[in-house]
């Protein structure tokens, strides 16, 4: 699953919105039978589900996706039941299953980012979940689950994949080493970057090579309200984005670099790089999502307990809600609309299997959690531990990511929102790196206003 957050956090490779040309209507299978089928009524025991063997089509980026090998558990008492499973490069995607939804070809199961089903539902291609996801089966997922697969009219597009929680990991041993405490504001972050970087360590491991692992920093739109200015920015524009409280963020970023928080030279500084420094605790934390743990979960570090994840710090001086945290469901399984009764009638059965504490169990084994609440029975690291009580924490409220803030304002028209997320992407590296000062920084934000003023004009010209 680890292209699954770039897909949500890079605008460029996620959201290639199309308008299908071929309308595969939902309706038609209904008619059929197919959402009659609900999984409340379903049960792993193998009396229930057909004796004929059974192949369900699934399309994915990894062959060994979560998906995939919880399939392979599911099939030990289900012998009958194969998976075929038609890999996909990540660089053509998002433009395969664009095209496949336009004209109905899509497999029996897909594997896509939630909001890609949400801007192609009008193509007909997918089941519509709503009916079948009944109030039993419902009450399994926890609050959030299905922020980013419903559409406007409330219509459930997939299943859900692991809860997605954005922020950082982080070494609670240094910040012992140091007495420090673990930071709550922005003023903890500057002293504990100061304090880590006169003993030769940075306070975040990442860089800027790799342009997208920007998770912790997009949340900082948030903590400075760009949600509740999303229409007066990126709706009418009568409030220029330099001239809004969301901008702080980027000052605040400049802040954090001139106090050392930084590796030197980050701008050479890849993702995988960012991680192995801090596995050699050469950093104390770093931002990253909770899907893309490989190679820190079980690791020593893990293992010994030094490693939590951490939602981040909060700013005193902001006047918007500092209780918030990313936390969604970002990818999802669409069901092909298509899909005869005789399939569905496995396929429900198996997610039946897999959103309960058994499946559950299973995908935990890779450090993912599903959305639901469940009993932990497997032996599991003190980072997925971490990760598992801040999926279950209500304490802080859960939300998509501010990328979504201009997205959604537009129409969620990907062409139309890409130049000003890339530019905003571009930005917040510029004041990771120190390619931009706050003496630079005005004019980077006079070029994202002109530029949302286009994007603006080009929505207003679709209606």
């Amino acid at each position: 699953m680890k292209k699954g957050i770039a897909l949500v956090l890079s605008i460029v490779m996620l959201l290639v919105l199309a308008v299908g040309c071929t309308d595969v209507s939902n309706e038609e299978s209904t008619e059929e039978g197919a959402s009659e089928v609900t999984i409340g009524e379903t049960t792993t025991d193998n009396s229930t589900v057909t004796d004929e063997e059974i192949t369900i089509t699934y399309q994915t980026e990894s062959a060994s996706d979560m998906f995939t090998a919880a399939f392979a558990v599911y099939q030990e008492s289900h012998p009958n039941v194969k998976l075929e499973v038609q890999v996909t490069d990540a660089g053509t995607y998002a433009e395969k299953l664009v095209a496949q939804a336009a004209t109905g070809t899509n497999p029996d199961v897909t594997w896509w980012n939630a909001r890609q089903y949400v801007g192609n539902w009008d193509t007909g291609a997918f089941l519509d979940l709503t009916d079948i996801i009944n109030e039993q089966f419902a009450d399994r997922f926890i609050d959030g689950t299905f922020l980013m697969s419903e559409t406007n009219d409330g219509v459930i597009t997939c299943f859900p994949c692991e809860m997605q929680i954005q922020g950082f990991l982080i070494n609670t041993v240094l910040f012992d080493q140091y007495n420090l405490d673990i930071p709550e504001t922005f003023d903890d972050l500057i002293n504990c970057a100061e304090v880590f970087a006169e003993n030769g360590i940075s306070l975040f491991g990442n860089g800027t090579a790799d342009g997208w692992p920007t998770w912790g920093w997009f949340h900082w739109f948030e903590l400075w309200g760009i949600n509740e200015l999303a229409d007066d920015v990126y709706g009418t524009h009568t409030l220029k984005f330099a001239d809004s409280d969301a901008a702080t963020t980027l000052y605040k970023l400049i802040e954090l670099y001139e106090a050392g928080a930084f590796p030197y030279s980050n701008s050479t500084v890849t993702y995988d790089m960012t991680k192995t420094k801090f596995l050699n605790e050469e950093c104390a934390s770093m931002t990253t999502s909770t899907d893309w743990l490989t190679d820190i979960v079980g690791s020593g570090l893990d293992e010994s307990g030094a490693v939590q994840y951490w939602l981040g710090a909060t700013f005193d001086d902001s006047p918007y809600d500092q209780n918030t945290c990313v936390k969604m469901v970002g990818n999802g399984y669409g069901v092909s609309s298509q899909i005869s009764d005789e399939k569905l009638t496995v396929l429900l059965d198996f997610f039946d299997w897999f959103y309960s504490t058994e499946g559950a169990n299973v995908v935990l084994q890779d450090g993912l959690v599903l959305p639901i609440n469940f009993d932990v029975t497997s032996d599991i690291t003190p980072l997925t531990e971490s990760i598992i009580d801040l999926t279950l924490n209500t304490e802080r409220t859960g939300l998509i990511t501010s990328y979504y803030a201009m997205y959604d304002t537009w129409g969620r028209n990907t062409d139309i929102t890409l130049e000003c997320a890339t530019l905003l992407e571009s930005i917040v590296n510029g004041c990771i790196d120190g390619s931009i000062t706050a003496d630079d920084l005005p004019e980077y934000l006079t070029e994202l206003d002109a530029d949302i003023d286009t994007a603006i004009a080009a929505y207003e010209a679709l209606e």
